[in-house]
């Protein structure tokens, strides 16, 4: 369950984050009764959770929502976008700029059709969306490229800062691979890697707020190394962080918590609760050497699946497919601060600090 509705003050900073151990959505205020929203997720009552947390709040969708981010085309990351999109109206939308390129275009026109079965497929609703957003205020992004800002008298600046053009070129060769090998008519599966993330920074007067998405670093000049090297362009050290990719070790990279955060940064991470469980103990440990104020959205779901029958299993691995588990408890995490205060933090469903998770062995 999320938190009592209680909606923060004209000049209060908010970060909610919403997960229920698949998936993420995030929602900002930046002051002034100004809402920014970052990825999205399904309820079980199959909402796209921004919507009923903002509603809760009494915001008006039309006019208080200024812009969505989706950082990538991932199931767990794009749920419900459509229905997103379509209720904020006025919202400026932001999709990876890797999107506008031809062979991704390719790809989508080999997807199945969409699906009403349970199996997951970001792709129909990445569909959806860009149907949507031709006749809207959008754009694709790369590093360094502000999606909103107000320059009134509570300014901010909200700023993609991925992918660069090393992610780029990755990218497309994994799109390649999957156009050239796919057997047609095969149903399309996300490739492994999330090259094309699109991290970003909000900055808010003085403080900034980073959020990593799940940009990951394959190589020199790709993901966090290109953001640390070139992207973040001196900002200074952000009071906020969002932990990429879950707290895997595929996202992390030691001179973002050295150089682009303060010691001790208040932070907050979704978990992974399908296969490989994330964040592992190693994990955890690894984070908790760099901020004591790591908080998780939800816990990581350690049950296992069902078994199903061999030959559904044969079925589902030969076309690509992935059903999905039972809902879990929807978590929520949610800080707030004044420009001159530190971060509270409040705990909604089964979210918690991380320090007092108790993850599944790596």
């Amino acid at each position: 369950m999320t938190l009592p509705a209680s909606k923060p003050g004209l000049q209060e900073i908010e970060v909610s984050i919403f997960s229920r151990g698949y998936g993420e959505s995030i929602c900002i205020h930046v002051g002034q009764g100004k809402w920014l929203i970052i990825d999205s997720l399904l309820t079980s009552s199959g909402q796209p959770v921004a919507l009923e947390y903002l509603i809760s709040l009494g915001c008006d969708l039309q006019s208080d929502v200024v812009a969505i981010l989706i950082t990538h085309w991932h199931d767990d990351h794009i749920g419900g976008a459509a229905s997103l999109i379509a209720q904020c109206s006025s919202a400026i939308i932001a999709l990876s700029g890797v999107l506008l390129e031809d062979e991704f275009i390719t790809l989508l026109q080999r997807a199945d059709p969409p699906s009403t079965s349970t199996i997951s497929s970001g792709i129909d609703e990445l569909v959806q969306v860009l149907s949507l957003i031709k006749h809207r205020d959008s754009m694709f992004c790369w590093h360094n490229q502000i999606i909103a800002e107000d320059r009134s008298t509570f300014p901010f600046r909200f700023e993609s800062l991925s992918p660069s053009s090393g992610d780029f070129v990755d990218f497309m060769e994994s799109i390649r691979n999957y156009v050239l090998s796919d057997e047609p008519g095969r149903r399309i599966i996300s490739p492994p890697r999330n090259d094309a993330s699109v991290a970003a920074v909000v900055e808010i007067q003085a403080d900034k707020l980073l959020f990593g998405a799940d940009l990951e670093t394959s190589k020199l000049s790709t993901g966090w190394d290109a953001l640390n090297r070139a992207a973040w362009r001196n900002r200074g050290q952000a009071c906020f962080f969002k932990i990429p990719h879950h707290g895997s070790v595929t996202g992390h990279h030691p001179l973002t918590w050295t150089d682009l955060l303060l010691s001790d940064v208040t932070s907050g991470l979704t978990p992974w609760s399908r296969g490989r469980k994330l964040p592992s103990n190693t994990d955890v440990d690894r984070i908790l050497r760099y901020t004591s104020n790591a908080h998780i959205a939800s816990r990581v779901r350690v049950g296992k699946s069902k078994k199903r029958d061999q030959r559904v299993e044969q079925t589902l691995t030969k076309f690509g497919i992935q059903v999905e588990g039972g809902d879990q408890t929807l978590g929520h995490l949610r800080f707030r601060k004044l420009l001159t205060s530190k971060w509270q933090v409040e705990y909604g469903g089964d979210s918690s600090k991380l320090s007092h998770m108790i993850p599944p062995g790596a």
